[in-house]
């Protein structure tokens, strides 16, 4: 059940206090040199109880507006690092009219001072930029003893689906996920154990680009999130790691370390992570065909006792070889293991006919290994332009048996037959990556962009069924895919003025695919040639508010492994598989944002064609199966409102609020029939922080998502609490209490109601339980101001599409 979720009054309530205002209080804030002093933090306060009325930042010149809707007696506040704490004298807007201006504020530097070049202080939670959205995590009091997933699964917007092994933004599938930059080549449930095993302490903030760039791979429809890990700095030895352990129906615990040499012309860094989870799962399933007496029904249910183990690690070095010339190498990869036992349970009841039962105990084993070496050089040029150059190397191995001990029984209990039963399923990836990018400025105001890129890719998948040691041919074969890419790009980017800048680009692609099967042939043979432009606008109205307009044309082309043949069984009639006559999908997304100070507000619209969605519901009601599989929509429109705002009660208590409004149409064409679904759906993500002082910070943070639509898929409303306490002790160390999904409340619950065809699926997933985790997390070192570099790979585009 989905908890009473009380604070979302307070949320819509907080959206109506921005309009309307008949008052206005207005000042300057300086510093005692007569500085202007830009962002500081300005709120407007009732004088009777210090309640909150509005907000906001000073701008440039250090001048401020605060709005209030009725006359009272009120009083300003002013604070920023490094200052003390202004509150102005109480003032009475009845006495002084519509307006008030409290003139020149002078703040005098306070006793925090600034220790060498160490800032104590914090990013807002989120930043909104020209082409995407960030989001500032680094030492957040409830990503203590996190995963990278848990993290994305708590983001505004981000939708995770645990069970499908896919991630989705603003209602769209086909995420791009990047780390610093470098696009990762993994396949879902790969990169889902790669996710999970990545510690949220290694985190600096999240970047969700919705609207890419033409520098960035036209593949993922939805866009990027670029995950941008902590950078070490300064020269000498540095670092920092963190241990975590908790426990919620099975234990769970994970642990990092990275580290930074920096000495003259070289730099040497690296970082290794650690999970460990055993924590139960559930799901079921119940299926329904037929009307009155004439029906079948089939109810199933599994308890999993998964084992994962995963590694993950890194270690680069780059060498200044001059004054402009950079040379990096880049090792990384990850060996995850995921062992599960299962217990499953049908029961199948066909109308004037004895029910009967289908019990199986699987073992599956699902080991993933992956191996990627980089070759990067960075040049800059006298002129201030920049040439950067990578070649990639990436190897996977997935090995993925499931043994099945399959019994069938009557009513009574007695066993009717009985199978003893081996999947296997082996599936290698080689991936080859080129890529050059050349930046120069034009002018002062104009800067361009150019570049090419090359990838190959080769992929292997070899499935077997068989009993006692023999095959079943229709379900054994070796398939072999075969890709190349080659892109072209130019982007421009220039300054009309002050307060116009205007970015464009063109990407060309042509994609080579070729699919064959040893039981199938040619299954497929693809050149597709494309072009696709964007194109951005920023136009600034006034030092606290801007407009960006943007327009981004995509294409999601399906994943290797959901092309292959392979099939993975439930239960004797429901199992999974892939689909090699999946195409890909085109979409055309225009984004329309607006800011003010820190608020937020944006508005997107998509058109896609043969939108791919994975685990979609195949129902053959002759034979009472039912085949789950990532399948082509003909068409999908998708319309979103978001809106972001930051609420300062006192000094002590922040809010952080994300909301999002989407429309979502999908037409599906399938063989029982040509069929419409459209919804309109809401998710509300909030974040509380409460300084309590003496080192002490506890935050409450959570979301809440109405009932959602994914292809011919409904799933039900869902939604997460959590609860967190840290303790920040002298030399940055810090001890972090957590409770994840407090309500235990995260299960995902779908449903395809098709009343036409007398068919209604119902299925549910259960991988969140109620956790308890304690993180300790401390640096060491030298701990100053230089950052490692930051780039990125040319492989970085290919690995979300293993999968």
């Amino acid at each position: 059940m989905i908890p009473n979720i009380r604070f979302l009054p307070v949320v819509f309530l907080s959206l109506f206090q921005f309009g309307n205002a008949q008052y206005q209080v207005s000042g300057t804030a300086m510093d005692t040199n007569g500085n202007p002093l830009a962002f500081a933090n300005i709120l407007l306060l009732r004088a009777t109880d210090s309640s909150f009325v509005s907000g906001g930042i000073s701008d440039d010149n250090g001048t401020f507006e605060l709005d209030a809707k009725t006359t009272g007696q009120y009083m300003v506040t002013v604070s920023i690092i490094g200052y003390d704490d202004y509150s102005s004298p109480v003032f009475d807007l009845s006495a002084t009219g519509p307006s008030y201006a409290l003139g020149t504020i002078t703040l005098t530097e306070g006793a925090l001072a600034l220790n060498e070049v160490q800032v104590v202080g914090s990013k807002p939670l989120i930043e909104r930029k020209i082409d995407r959205l960030i989001i500032n995590i680094a030492n957040k009091v409830n990503t203590g003893g996190s995963s990278a997933l848990e993290i994305l699964e708590r983001s505004p917007g981000v939708v995770v689906d645990r069970q499908g092994n896919s991630i989705a933004m603003l209602g769209k599938e086909g995420v791009n996920i990047m780390v610093n930059g470098k696009l990762q080549y993994m396949p879902a449930d790969a990169l889902f154990s790669y996710l999970q095993g990545l510690d949220a302490d290694t985190i600096q903030s999240l970047e969700l680009i919705t609207t890419p760039p033409a520098n960035l791979d036209a593949q993922g429809n939805a866009g990027y999130i670029n995950l941008v890990l902590k950078s070490n700095r300064d020269e000498g030895f540095n670092g920092g790691y963190s241990v975590a352990a908790g426990y919620g129906r099975g234990e769970t615990g994970n642990a990092s370390i990275n580290f930074n040499y920096r000495k003259n012309n070289i730099n040497l860094f690296g970082g290794y992570s650690y999970l460990r989870n055993g924590q139960e799962q559930f799901t079921t399933l119940d299926r329904r065909t037929g009307v009155g007496s004439d029906f079948i029904e089939t109810e199933f249910s599994s308890t999993r006792d998964p084992v994962q183990n995963n590694h993950t690690y890194r270690l680069g070095m780059d060498v200044t070889t001059g004054k402009r010339t950079t040379l990096g190498v880049l090792f990384s990869g990850y060996a995850n293991n995921w062992d599960m036992n299962a217990t499953n349970i049908t029961a199948i009841r066909p109308a004037g006919a004895p029910d009967t039962l289908a019990r199986s105990l699987n073992i599956e084993v699902n080991d993933w290994r992956h191996l990627q070496s980089n070759i990067n050089m960075l040049h800059r040029f006298d002129n201030g332009a920049s040439l950067n150059a990578d070649i990639d190397y990436l190897v996977f191995d997935n090995q993925n048996p499931i043994t099945y001990d399959l019994r069938f029984q009557d009513t009574s209990g007695s066993v009717i037959s009985d199978q003893d039963l081996l999947s296997e399923k082996d599936t290698p990836f080689q991936i080859v990556v080129g890529k050059v990018d050349y930046t120069v400025p034009i002018s002062e105001k104009a800067k361009l962009s150019v570049g090419a890129k090359y990838v190959a890719s080769d992929f292997e998948n070899r499935v077997a069924l068989s009993e006692n040691g023999v095959t079943f041919p229709n379900f054994t074969s070796t398939s072999d895919l075969t890709e190349t890419i080659v892109a072209l790009y130019g982007q421009s980017e220039y300054q009309f003025s002050e307060k116009t800048i205007v970015k464009g680009g063109l990407r060309y692609e042509r994609s080579i695919t070729t699919l064959n099967t040893t039981n199938g042939g040619n299954v497929v043979d693809r050149t597709l040639d494309n072009f696709f432009p964007s194109l951005y606008w920023n136009q600034k109205i006034n030092e606290r508010s801007s407009v960006n307009l943007s327009y981004s044309r995509r294409i999601n082309r399906p994943s290797f492994s959901d092309m292959a043949p392979f099939i993975i069984f439930l239960d004797p009639s429901t199992s999974f598989g892939g689909n090699a006559g999946l195409r890909p999908a085109l979409a055309n997304t225009f984004q329309a944002a607006y800011t003010r100070g820190s608020i937020s507000l944006s508005a997107q619209y998509s058109d896609e064609d043969f939108t791919l969605v994975r685990f979609q519901n195949r129902f053959d009601p002759n034979t009472n199966t039912q085949l789950i599989v990532p399948d082509n929509l003909y068409r999908q429109k998708t319309a979103s409102l978001t809106l972001s705002f930051p609420l300062k009660v006192t000094n002590w208590w922040k809010m952080r609020y994300f909301s999002t409004v989407l429309w979502q149409e999908s037409t599906t064409t399938e063989a029982l029939g040509t069929y419409t679904f459209d919804q309109t759906n809401f998710r509300i993500n909030t974040n509380q922080t409460f300084s309590l002082g003496n080192g002490f910070t506890t935050e409450l943070s959570g979301f809440y998502q109405s009932r959602s639509l994914l292809g011919n898929i409904t799933f039900e409303p869902l939604g997460i609490f959590n609860f967190g306490i840290q303790k920040k002790f002298t030399g940055g160390s810090r001890l972090t209490f957590n409770i994840s999904d407090v309500f235990n409340s995260l299960e995902r619950l779908g449903f395809t109601d098709i009343p036409d065809e007398n068919i209604f699926i119902e299925r549910a997933f259960d991988a969140s339980q109620r956790t308890f985790k304690l993180t300790y997390a401390a640096s060491f070192g030298n701990q100053g101001v230089k950052k490692e570099r930051k780039r990125k790979t040319g492989a970085d585009e290919e690995k979300d599409r293993i999968n």
